[in-house]
């Protein structure tokens, strides 16, 4: 019995993934570029990268800061899974569907610790799980980060609530891998969601009124940051050296759905909202159903359980208020707000709202003894019947296509679709590959034993007159230039060769090293993730053998 809701979830769960299992790859706004940053990924990785940070087969061959910036976790995995042998487009497919059972999954082993009541955690997380912007990720956007993303949310819900009702310090660090884990799946949820994440774990030391509690809470997240570190420390300090705040600063202000298309709107394929054939945000009807019927609750205080139900709803306001036009000063004034690009991926807050409500609505005494009658468990299977017949119309896909490997593993874009990841001392990406990886742009010299791989150019130079030399890669804060091991200024701003690395050589026989390191910033970080990850291994088993001595 204890399996059996489990089980049944993720017998359900499978219908939401029929799409998946045919041949080819389905029309999607970043599927193809999800699966292009995988192979970059997998080449970096092949090449001794780690951490991954520069595509160097990117933008023609110029090379791409691109994965500094956006989220790592996915293109980890499907790299991990590209190793093994598995394709890149059924890599994709395998993370996306991974992604929407686990989601399901942990949603329902979050409301079953917090409610102690299977069948109110069941429904809360078929709630979660064909909510229609679960369908939209999949099948529309094509964005495995944002389900990704999903899984860990209520992971960590689940550890603050193991943390709050039992103490048990073990989860003190996995919370911290789960915050972790959502911060690396996806930049945008994980700005939405941890100001959610912390305001519950407040809410829960307010209720409890431990300090132990206290500093478990705040240990769980600092743990998370600090796991995190290499990834959203230089994200966030490198920013500056990239075009994002010129290219989306504002693209928010188009993308305001109103109230009625959160409400209904035709199903479309479109990327912009507000245009014919464009993307649904819808909510859904079941989950507004369960959202609104909390309503006539707000004023019965009933129990401790009640404070986090107003509260969940109070979420989903704010979540409508700033999904919507009416939010627009707080856009343009909040910062790091206009990053999240579209108002309406904000849905995903109202996803854990509803799904929590609709639990606490279950577990509350009329509803419960109503389904333990035979009229109740009735309504519950048509429930159940109604929400799979009302998704269906969700998994329709568009234009599938068979898409050669070679397509992606010699990908010439950036993966992105604004270039917002360009470097500001560029005017755009390039268009076409270079000549030569090389190119001498003043002065007389021989180049050779040209060796290159990601992030090292390595070259015998016999410079007969002090030469010039263009290495066609695109600078960025890391790269460095050695000649006979001494470093050399690095010119980037030439007006004839705009972001490109050029340098001078002067006479005689030079070994030239033109290298990719870690910038300062992206070396502190990588420390701290490391001393993270080495204390957070220490710690869980040093807890472990203890926890075996007290038996």
């Amino acid at each position: 019995m204890k399996f059996l809701f489990p089980l049944i979830l993720l017998l359900i769960s499978t219908i939401g993934l029929f799409p998946l299992l045919h041949d080819g790859l389905f029309l999607t706004h970043d599927g193809d570029l999800q699966i292009a940053r995988i192979a970059a990924y997998y080449k970096a990785i092949i090449d001794g990268q780690f951490p991954v940070r520069w595509g160097s087969d990117l933008n023609f061959g110029y090379g791409h800061p691109v994965l500094i910036f956006m989220y790592p976790l996915p293109s980890y995995l499907g790299a991990a899974l590209y190793i093994l042998g598995i394709g890149l487009s059924d890599s994709f497919k395998i993370i996306t569907a991974a992604s929407f059972v686990a989601a399901n999954i942990s949603m329902y082993l979050f409301l079953n610790e917090f409610f102690k009541n299977r069948l109110a955690a069941f429904i809360g997380a078929l709630v979660y799980g064909f909510a229609p912007y679960r369908f939209l990720n999949m099948y529309v956007r094509g964005d495995i980060g944002e389900e990704m993303a999903l899984v860990f949310v209520p992971l960590v819900l689940f550890a603050l609530t193991k943390l709050y009702k039992k103490g048990n310090k073990m989860y003190v660090p996995l919370g911290g891998i789960f915050y972790a884990l959502l911060i690396l799946s996806h930049n945008g949820l994980a700005l939405i969601f941890s100001p959610v994440l912390f305001l519950f774990f407040l809410i829960s030391f307010f209720v409890l009124k431990d300090r132990r509690y206290l500093v478990y809470g705040i240990s769980l997240f600092v743990i998370g940051l600090l796991l995190s570190a290499f990834f959203w420390i230089p994200a966030l300090w490198e920013s500056r050296f990239i075009q994002a705040k010129i290219l989306i600063g504002s693209m928010f202000a188009d993308h305001f759905p109103s109230i009625a298309q959160l409400l209904y709107s035709q199903w479309g394929f479109g990327p912009d909202v507000n245009k014919p054939g464009g993307l649904s945000p819808q909510i859904g009807s079941l989950q507004l159903v369960s959202l609104l019927a909390f309503i006539p609750l707000v004023f019965m205080w009933k129990n401790k359980r009640y404070i986090f139900a107003l509260y969940f709803f109070i979420v989903f306001a704010a979540a409508i208020f700033f999904m919507t036009s009416a939010s627009k000063s707080f856009w343009e004034t909040i910062p790091f707000l206009p990053y999240l690009q579209f108002p309406w991926r904000i849905n995903a807050a109202v996803l854990i709202c509803a799904s929590f409500i609709s639990a606490y609505i279950l577990n509350t005494d009329p509803i419960r003894r109503m389904i333990s009658k035979n009229i109740g468990k009735l309504l519950l299977i048509s429930f159940i019947a109604l929400m799979i017949y009302i998704s269906a119309p969700f998994t329709e896909t568009k234009e599938r296509r068979k898409i050669n490997e070679d397509h992606y593993l010699n990908f010439t874009g950036d993966t992105t679709f604004h270039g917002q990841t360009n470097s500001i001392w560029t005017d755009s990406n390039k268009d076409r590959p270079s000549k030569s990886p090389i190119e001498i742009i003043g002065g007389e010299v021989s180049i050779e034993n040209l060796e290159r791989s990601s992030t090292r150019h390595v070259f015998n130079a016999n410079v007969k007159r002090d030469a010039q030399i263009l290495d066609n890669t695109v600078y960025f804060p890391g790269w460095q230039v050695k000649v006979d091991g001494q470093k050399v200024p690095i010119e980037f701003q030439d007006m004839n060769h705009r972001g490109l690395i050029t340098f001078y050589i002067p006479k005689g026989n030079r070994i030239v090293e033109v290298e990719f390191k870690e910038s300062p910033i992206r070396f502190i970080s990588d420390i701290l993730s490391l001393a993270a990850v080495i204390l957070v291994t220490i710690g869980l088993v040093f807890y472990k053998k203890l926890s075996w001595v007290e038996r």
